[in-house]
């Protein structure tokens, strides 16, 4: 029986493997360079050779930030055919992603390879037309290896796991199926898997950019391209704000091009988009700086395909979004700290209760700080920008008691960082639980629980009925 190895980078393996694909990438797809080097930093490469080193087939895969494992690519070579090395290389990647709740992909359904799903016990759950300029139909094929939670198995049928990207006028241009933009760029549409992870959108701005094209044809062309894809929508005053200090950042991008970027740029991180891909390198040579002052992520095509769960990671947790803040861990607080966490409660959001009862409600947290723990994140100055405070109800139970950010634009990365840190805090302490209910805090607090791993939950299996909250099962947890 052929042995199973996962491929290493740099080795002789991955070299094989990546030969393999290049015989058959017709039917595979397309994957950056570098890309396979990146998977196989991951572990996510594992090969099967035979008794003599002869490399037989592969199988390369991801893991998306909820438990839901994907196969990329999977091939065997033609000789090796109908011997189960498909089978044995699919079970070896379900133990390697046992934690996940389900293995999904996408396969046109012309291809030979919808005969080797159902054969694994893979069920076909929908369809969609391809991407590219064939628009070949995909069947889209998952295979269950437990049972989602209660609450998060109604919501999947609504629920999606794809993040907005704004891409800008090069990189629409690149995906004109008429047109022979970079090879980069077309890999956003080429890379079926990404579509689950992943949803292209545009900023108005690119009417400006389709206005300035030469051929009248073409600009009814490419309107009627951009008419077809989803635009973000971004308040003006806000758009306007963050467009001004962008031009104070860089005073010398004055051209008519230079202008319309920072104007792209602006009205994405307005409507609250963390991604911008670009290819224009000036754009990208901006990226830190745009980065230290708000909460966008300006990447190239080959970054957000090879590297997407990483860059949402750092999105989510971007520490470096604080500096200048104090952080405070305390179970022991000022006199005015009711106040000053109920101001927190009540900023920016309809008030829940009259702000008396709120404050009775937080001296009652603060009168058992063994068992109850507060954190802050507050400015120089001392205002609060976030406040949370956990109690730990058992050893399997934590209960989320308060968690509010400021309606500032600080808010939306304090909310992510908190709820990463308690995510992290209480599964640490192996604790299986977090319950978080009745918060305030808006879309902003929603958002990062949901981000963190967090799922709206009425009954979970074999726990307390949660009618109006949230709950986070630690990884691996089975239920």
């Amino acid at each position: 029986m052929p042995n199973l190895v996962v491929a290493a980078p740099n080795s002789e393996l991955l070299t094989r493997v990546q030969e393999m694909w290049g015989v058959h990438r017709a039917t595979l797809g397309f994957l950056p360079d570098g890309g396979f080097d990146e998977y196989a930093k991951a572990g996510a490469i594992i090969a099967a050779v035979d008794s003599g080193g002869r490399l037989l087939g592969y199988v390369l895969y991801r893991v998306s930030r909820k438990r839901i494992a994907a196969i990329a690519q999977l091939c065997v070579a033609p000789d090796a055919r109908r011997r189960g090395i498909a089978r044995q290389l699919f079970e070896g990647m379900k133990e390697r992603v046992a934690d996940c709740y389900e293995i999904s992909l996408w396969c046109r359904q012309d291809f030979e390879a919808n005969d080797v799903w159902p054969r694994l016990d893979f069920i076909p759950v929908g369809e969609k037309p391809g991407r590219g300029k064939e628009r070949k139909p995909l069947t889209k094929w998952r295979y269950e290896l437990q049972q989602l939670p209660l609450l998060a198995a109604i919501s999947a049928s609504t629920a999606t796991d794809a993040v907005a990207v704004v891409i800008d006028a090069n990189i629409f241009f690149d995906l004109d199926p008429d047109g022979n933009g970079r090879d980069e760029s077309r890999a956003l549409e080429q890379e079926d898997w990404l579509e689950d992870h992943i949803e292209l959108c545009l900023t108005d701005e690119i009417y400006h950019e389709i206005k300035r094209r030469s051929a009248e044809a073409d600009r009814k062309r490419q309107r009627a391209r951009a008419d077809g894809i989803k635009k973000v929508r971004a308040p003006e005053q806000r758009m306007t704000e963050v467009f001004a200090r962008l031009q104070v950042m860089f005073p010398d991008w004055n051209t008519e091009n230079d202008i319309s970027d920072l104007r792209q740029i602006a009205k994405t991180i307005a409507a609250n988009v963390t991604f911008f891909v670009t290819r224009d390198g000036e754009i990208l040579d901006i990226a830190e700086r745009v980065a230290d002052q708000f909460d966008l992520e300006i990447v190239s095509p080959h970054e957000i395909i090879l590297k997407f769960d990483q860059l949402r990671r750092n999105a989510e947790y971007r520490p470096r979004r604080l500096m200048g803040l104090d952080l405070i861990e305390s179970k022991v607080w000022g006199e005015d700290v009711s106040a000053r966490i109920a101001d927190l409660i009540h900023e920016g959001h309809p008030a829940p209760e009259p702000r008396k009862q709120t404050e009775a409600k937080l001296r009652d947290l603060l009168a058992y700080p063994e068992r109850i723990e507060f954190a802050c994140i507050r400015a120089r100055e001392g205002d609060l920008i976030a406040a949370y405070a956990i109690e730990r109800v058992n050893e399997d139970i934590a209960r989320l008691r308060l968690f509010a950010v400021t309606a500032s634009d600080l808010g939306r990365t304090a909310a992510r960082h908190f709820a990463h840190q308690i995510a992290v805090k209480v599964s640490g302490e192996g604790r299986r639980v977090i319950i978080a209910k009745d918060l305030v805090g808006g879309a902003r607090v929603s958002e990062a629980l949901s981000e963190a791993g967090f799922f709206p939950a009425g009954r979970p299996l074999g726990q307390a009925c949660i009618a109006h909250g949230y709950t986070c099962h630690r990884r691996g947890t089975r239920n």
